[in-house]
């Protein structure tokens, strides 16, 4: 892997929507934190090139791979990088909500920066593909229409400024107005002191030598451009920069303008979005009873399970890496179950009956990847069908999948129903169809290994 260079971008025809104080690393590292490494991977590196007035964008590439414009790739190609950088956006937007749904001012900045960087101004011209993978060129960006400067409007804009009379006129008024010597009466003029002669001698010692230095710098073209990294070592250099006197007027006034449209971009981040609304506790659904005061109701994940039978069924979830949720043990050593915790278990061991019939997990702070939704029949009465129904709250979303689970504790097999596998990182599928008829469910409950 090496950094190749995948396109240049004019800065007169973009204008930045990032704040220029958030460094691209800075950036970078906040993608790769909040939505992964791949995410972090889609966004090229900008570099300026000096006395050209635009970017260059650079990204880890090998040698020999195919890079490809967007509007410019086979059609399955890019309907692969479109949907996955139509997945990523999906996912900053809901990062961006959740930031900004805490309310202070930090995060609304990181939020704005991460939903930003995704942003180009448009995706035919400006995303890149090597294999499925986008390259975004020239990411928080949008079009914008500059007019350069003229040179004449160089020379008023860096013109020495008229020195301010007020004080001279106020002090005018003050001792009323002046009245006009006589001839006779002007005084003449002094001579010259030897100190005026003697400053003038200096002043043109300077300059001799100034211009010696030039003359001895000049023959090798070893001349540095201050504030720059360029130098010329050619006769060629030399004589292409005296040619161009305004090119270092012109890199400055660029320059200011891009300091002053990043300082008006700060200064209206902060009213740019209207804050997102606090999320808010999801209600039960319809016709389900209330839950009592203990039950997390405010978390943005949950699962619910409601029957209406004296049975003990048990609502179980399979996490990414393996680990279990279960009312047999949950597993604090296994990350991938984040911070799920049942704090509801209905009709335990059918010792008695509870109401509401209910069983709930819930998460504040969940990793993405694919959890399995379980209903067990852990006791019943009865080889008969008991009917249930499932609940899953995600991030504002909700699905409702209604089931049946059967146990036989004569014949010791039954059916598991596996309810739904979701992802939190994404929209909520349909429910699984049919449950899966493989009797005993085997859940860890002494010295349980990660696989």
């Amino acid at each position: 892997m090496t950094r190749r260079l995948i396109d240049f971008t004019e800065d007169s025809s973009l204008r930045q929507t990032i704040p220029a104080a958030r460094s691209f690393v800075y950036i970078r590292a906040l993608i790769e934190q909040h939505l992964g490494a791949d995410a972090a991977a889609m966004l090229t590196e900008p570099q300026v090139v000096p006395r050209e007035g635009r970017h260059q964008w650079l990204a880890e590439a090998a040698i020999d791979a195919s890079v490809v414009r967007l509007d410019q790739a086979p059609p399955d190609q890019a309907a692969a990088a479109r949907r996955t950088l139509a997945e990523v956006r999906w996912r900053a937007r809901s990062i961006w909500e959740s930031l900004n749904a805490t309310g202070t001012e930090q995060n609304r900045q990181r939020a704005l920066a991460i939903l930003r960087a995704f942003e180009v101004p448009q995706d035919d011209e400006y995303v890149w593909l090597i294999g499925e993978r986008p390259l975004l060129v020239g990411w928080g960006h949008k079009k914008a229409n500059v007019v350069p400067l003229e040179p004449t409007a160089l020379a008023l804009t860096y013109r020495r400024p008229v020195p301010d009379i007020a004080p001279l006129a106020g002090a005018i008024t003050e001792s009323g107005p002046l009245l006009p010597l006589p001839p006779e009466r002007l005084a003449p003029r002094p001579s010259t002191s030897l100190w005026t002669w003697l400053a003038t001698f200096l002043w043109l010692l300077f300059i001799a030598l100034a211009l010696a230095v030039g003359g001895l710098l000049l023959p090798a073209c070893s001349i540095h451009v201050p504030g720059t990294q360029w130098s010329w070592s050619s006769p060629a250099g030399c004589v292409a920069h005296a040619q161009n006197p305004l090119a270092d007027l012109i890199a400055q006034n660029r320059a200011l303008e891009e300091a002053l449209r990043s300082q008006q971009m700060a200064l209206r981040a902060r009213d740019f979005c209207a804050p997102a609304s606090r999320l808010q506790p999801v209600p039960p659904a319809a016709k389900l009873p209330a839950l009592p005061p203990n039950v997390d109701i405010s978390a943005p994940v949950q699962v619910r399970l409601d029957w209406d039978t004296d049975d003990d069924l048990d609502l179980i979830i399979k996490c990414p890496a393996g680990g279990w949720i279960s009312p047999l043990r949950q597993h604090p050593w296994e990350e991938s179950c984040g911070d799920g915790r049942r704090d509801l278990d209905a009709n335990y061991k059918m010792r008695k009956r509870d109401y509401p019939t209910t069983e709930h997990i819930s998460w504040h702070d969940i990793q993405p990847g694919s959890y399995r939704v379980v209903v067990w029949p852990a006791r019943t009465g009865s080889g008969k069908p008991i009917p249930f129904r499932v609940t899953l709250t995600s991030h504002g979303q909700t699905q409702t999948c209604p089931g049946e689970v059967v146990w036989d504790d004569a014949k010791g097999e039954g059916y598991v129903a596996y309810v739904i596998d979701f992802d939190p990182s994404r929209p909520l599928p349909a429910c699984n169809v049919n449950s899966t008829a493989e009797g005993h469910l085997q859940v860890c409950t002494g010295d349980c290994g990660k696989n």
